[in-house]
C-alpha cells in the first residue's frame, strides 16, 4: 500500500486518483517533486477536473531546466577532459624531449623537402657528439656533407627513393666524417613521416656509434687474413686473390703466374742467431718481396721461410721468368740483422696458368717447382712442367711403398769396410742401408732416401738401422773375434739428430745388441752440424760421453772452414771422395786434402778418405798422413758373410808389407 502525500487534498485529487495519475503518466515523479516543493499552492483554486491537465507544462519547463543544465555538465566534462588531455600531452611532449635530447644514441629529423631534402633540421645532442660539431655548425647543413664520398651514392639514392615514397623505412650501415677527419661508421636507422595526404614530411634518422666495433671485425677479418708476423697476406687470402685473378686472366686472355719462394738455410739463422733474428729476416724477405715486384701483384706469407707471389697480366714463361731473377738477385743482397750481416738465397718455383688451372692445382705446381730447384742447389728456379708431377706422384708411391717395406722387414744392411792406412787391417764397417724391393729390386739410398727424409720415415728407418747393424757387429764379433773389425758406423740425419729420445734410442739398442758403446761411430755431415742448435750439439755430446765416436761425414761438400774442426765436437774427419778423385792430379784437390789432413791431424782427429779406387790415391793418402781408406780398391758394400773372407785375408798380411 502506497502512502498518500498530505498535499494531495488541496489540489483536490484524493488517493484513487492520485494512484491512477501516478499509473498514467511517466512523468508524475517529477509533477510530485514540484508540488512536494510548495508549488502545488498556485493551483488551489483550479477545478478538480483539470487536476491532470496541470502536470503536462510543468513537467515541460522542467525537461527544458534539467537540458540546459546536462549541457552545462557536459561542457564542464569536456573542457576537463580537455585540460586534463592538455596536460598529459604537455608532460608526453616533455618525456619526448628528455629522451631525444638525452638519448645515448644520435637521432635527428632531416628534411625530405623537395627543394632542401637531407638538411638537418633538428638533432640531439648525442648526434653532434658523433659528428663532433656543434650545433651552430650543423643547423645549415645537408646529412650528405659529411657522408664520406664512398657512401655518398648509396645515400643519394636512398634519399630520391623517400621523396618518390617507394621507401618509407630502412637500416644501413653508414660512414661519417668526424670534424676531426676521423671515419665514424653508424648503423643507420630511419623511419619516413608523412602528411595527412601520404606527402613526406621529413626522416626520423637513429644513428648508433659502432666503430669500435666495426674496428674489432676489421681486425679480427684482417687477422684472418693476414700474416701475424708480416702484415703479409696468408694462405686463405692468397688462394681467393689467385681465384680472381684466374677469373680474371679468363676474362682478358692473360697468363696468371705463381711464385712460390723458400728461403735457403733459414734454421741456420734461427739456430745460430736466435728466432728474433729470424723474425727480422722473414719481416725484411717479405719487404723486398714487395718492393721489387711489380704494384699489381700480391706477396703472401704461407708459413716458416715460404713466400708466394701472384703476378697477373704474364704474358709468357720468359716474363715470369725475368722476374724471378730479379726476385732471387734482390734476395741475395745482405741483411742487418741486429749488429750482424748475413746473406742468403732462396729457391723459387714457378707456376703458369692454363686451361682449367685452380688456385690451388697452380700453388701445388709451384710448390713442386720450387722443391726440384732446391734440389738443383741454392739461389736457383724451376718452372713446373708435367714431368715434375710424374716425379711428385712417384715420391707419393715411393713413400707408400717405402713405409710399407720398414713394417714388413724388406730393408737390409750391406757394409763397406773401413781399412786402417798404417796396418791394412780393417778397422771398421760403414753400415749402408739397402731396400729390397718386391718389384724394383735391391735399391740403394740415392732411390729412397731422400723422400725419407722429407717425410719423416727416415726416423723409423735410421732407428731399424741402428739396432741391426749393432745386433749385427757384435754377432761378428762373437763368432769370429779374431776378423771382426772393431768398430761400426751408421749414419744419422739431421732429422733423426733433432728428434727426441735420439741418445735413449741408441744406448738401447747398444744393450739390447750387447756392443760396447766404443764401438759404435755415429756419422753426422757437416751441415747437419752447421745447421744444429743446442739441444742436438747437446746430444752429440751426450754420446760421446758414452764413448761413441763421432765421424764428420763428407767434409768439404757443406760451408766448409777449416775452423769448424776445431769448434765440432768431433773425432773423426771423413774427405769427401769428390776431392780424392783429384789427388795428385788437381792441384786444388791435392791442396784442400793436405790442409785438412794436416789440421786435423794437429787437433788430433783421425782422416779417413772416401772413394779410394786405385793404389795411387792410397799410397798418395797414405804419405799425406791420413788415417783411414775407404772404396771400392777394398771392396763395394757387401753383407757380412762376405766379408768375413776379406777380413781375414787382411788380418793375416804382414804390416811391414808396402801398401799396393
Amino acid at each position: 500500500m502506497h502512502a498518500v502525500h498530505p498535499l494531495l487534498p488541496l489540489v483536490g485529487v484524493d488517493a484513487a486518483e492520485g494512484f491512477a495519475a501516478r499509473e498514467e503518466f511517466s512523468w508524475h515523479d517529477v509533477v510530485w517533486d514540484v508540488l512536494t516543493a510548495g508549488i502545488g499552492v498556485y493551483y488551489w483554486t483550479l477545478r478538480r477536473e483539470y487536476a491532470s491537465m496541470v502536470a503536462g507544462p510543468v513537467m515541460f519547463e522542467d525537461l527544458l531546466e534539467r537540458q540546459r543544465l546536462a549541457k552545462f555538465e557536459a561542457a564542464a566534462k569536456l573542457s576537463d577532459v580537455r585540460r586534463q588531455a592538455a596536460v598529459e600531452l604537455a608532460r608526453s611532449e616533455k618525456r619526448f624531449r628528455l629522451a631525444f635530447e638525452h638519448a645515448p644514441i644520435g637521432i635527428a629529423l632531416i628534411s625530405l623537402n623537395q627543394k632542401s631534402p637531407g638538411r638537418v633540421l633538428r638533432a640531439n645532442s648525442a648526434f653532434y657528439t658523433l659528428l663532433g660539431r656543434p650545433p651552430t655548425e650543423l643547423a645549415a647543413c645537408n646529412i650528405l656533407d659529411f657522408t664520406v664520398p664512398e657512401d655518398l651514392p648509396a645515400a643519394r639514392r636512398r634519399l630520391r627513393q623517400m621523396l618518390a615514397g617507394e621507401v618509407t623505412a630502412y637500416a644501413d650501415s653508414r660512414r661519417f666524417l668526424h670534424a676531426d677527419g676521423q671515419v665514424v661508421w653508424t648503423s643507420m636507422t630511419s623511419a619516413v613521416v608523412a602528411d595527412d595526404h601520404g606527402s613526406p614530411l621529413y626522416l626520423v634518422a637513429q644513428f648508433e656509434d659502432i666503430t669500435a666495433r666495426r674496428e674489432a671485425e676489421q681486425l679480427l677479418t684482417r687477422q684472418a687474413m693476414h700474416d701475424g708476423l708480416t702484415g703479409l697476406p696468408n694462405r686463405v687470402l692468397l688462394m681467393d686473390r689467385i681465384s680472381h685473378a684466374l677469373s680474371r686472366a679468363h676474362r682478358r686472355s692473360t697468363g696468371v703466374a705463381v711464385l712460390f719462394v723458400d728461403v735457403d738455410s733459414f734454421k741456420t739463422v734461427n739456430d745460430t742467431l736466435g728466432h728474433a733474428a729470424g723474425d727480422l729476416l722473414l719481416i725484411e724477405v717479405g719487404h723486398r718481396l714487395t718492393a721489387i715486384g711489380r704494384d699489381d701483384d700480391t706477396v703472401a706469407r704461407l708459413a716458416g721461410d715460404e713466400f708466394v707471389v701472384l703476378c697477373e697480366d704474364v704474358p709468357h714463361r720468359a716474363a715470369a721468368e725475368d722476374i724471378a731473377r730479379r726476385l732471387l738477385t734482390g734476395l741475395e743482397r745482405p741483411y742487418q740483422i741486429g749488429r750482424e750481416v748475413y746473406r742468403t738465397s732462396a729457391s723459387l718455383g714457378i707456376a703458369l696458368s692454363g686451361a682449367g688451372s685452380t688456385a690451388a692445382g697452380l700453388l701445388e705446381n709451384a710448390d713442386l717447382a720450387m722443391y726440384r730447384a732446391k734440389e738443383a742447389g741454392r739461389g736457383q728456379y724451376r718452372v713446373y712442367d708435367k714431368n715434375l708431377r710424374a716425379s711428385r706422384d712417384h715420391r707419393l708411391r715411393t713413400e707408400k711403398e717405402l713405409r710399407h717395406g720398414i713394417d714388413n722387414g724388406q730393408l737390409r744392411i750391406l757394409c763397406q769396410p773401413v781399412i786402417n792406412l798404417a796396418s791394412g787391417t780393417m778397422a771398421c764397417v760403414e753400415a749402408l742401408v739397402r731396400w729390397a724391393h718386391p718389384d724394383r729390386g735391391l735399391l740403394t739410398p740415392a732411390e729412397f732416401l731422400d723422400v725419407a727424409e722429407t717425410t719423416g720415415l727416415i726416423i723409423p728407418l735410421g732407428r731399424w738401422m741402428i739396432a741391426e747393424a749393432c745386433r749385427e757387429i757384435a754377432a761378428w764379433q762373437r763368432n769370429d773375434p779374431d776378423t771382426a773389425p772393431a768398430h761400426v758406423s751408421v749414419n744419422l740425419s739431421a732429422v733423426e739428430l733433432a728428434a727426441p729420445g735420439t741418445v735413449d734410442v741408441i744406448a738401447q739398442a747398444l744393450h739390447d745388441a750387447g756392443l760396447r758403446a766404443q764401438a759404435l761411430w755415429v756419422e753426422l755431415t757437416e751441415s747437419s752440424l752447421l745447421d744444429a742448435n743446442s739441444a742436438n750439439i747437446s746430444t752429440v755430446r751426450q754420446l760421446r760421453a758414452m764413448g761413441i765416436r763421432i765421424a764428420l761425414d763428407d767434409f768439404g761438400t757443406g760451408y766448409s772452414s777449416l775452423t769448424n774442426l776445431k769448434r765440432f765436437p768431433v773425432d773423426v774427419v771423413k774427405i769427401d771422395k769428390s776431392f780424392v778423385a783429384g789427388l795428385g792430379t788437381d792441384t786444388e784437390d791435392t791442396a784442400i786434402i793436405t790442409a785438412v789432413v794436416g789440421l786435423a791431424h794437429a787437433l788430433g782427429l783421425a782422416t779417413t778418405a772416401e772413394g779410394v779406387e786405385n793404389t795411387a790415391q792410397r799410397d798418395h793418402l797414405h804419405r799425406l798422413g791420413c788415417t783411414h781408406a775407404q772404396g771400392y780398391l777394398y771392396s763395394p758394400p757387401a753383407t757380412i758373410p762376405e766379408l768375413t773372407g776379406l777380413a781375414a785375408s787382411l788380418k793375416d798380411r804382414d804390416a811391414s808389407e808396402p801398401l799396393r
